[in-house]
């Protein structure tokens, strides 16, 4: 399944699915429909851990508005450059 989430527009059904890369520091807890974990985290300046997953681009907005209510970082890849 990791290879097939590594693509960011792929099919399903006949049905494109597009995958949108975010890193964020929220638990998996905070991870709503749509959302996966790739298993690989980036460590930023700080020493802090984000985790990097792959949301469904039409649960993007849902999910970035979800990590913010914990105060969580969600981040996509050109701020990512910022902070590490």
């Amino acid at each position: 399944m990791t290879t097939a989430l590594r693509k960011s527009g792929w099919t399903i059904g006949g049905n494109m699915i597009n995958l949108v890369r975010r890193y964020t520091t929220a638990p998996e807890v905070y991870d709503g429909f749509g959302t996966t974990r790739t298993g690989h985290t980036v460590r930023l300046a700080t020493g802090k851990r984000v985790a990097e997953v792959k949301i469904l681009s039409e649960y993007l907005e849902w999910q970035e508005t979800h990590y913010g209510t914990g105060l969580h970082l969600c981040i996509d890849e050109d701020k990512l450059k910022e902070f590490v």
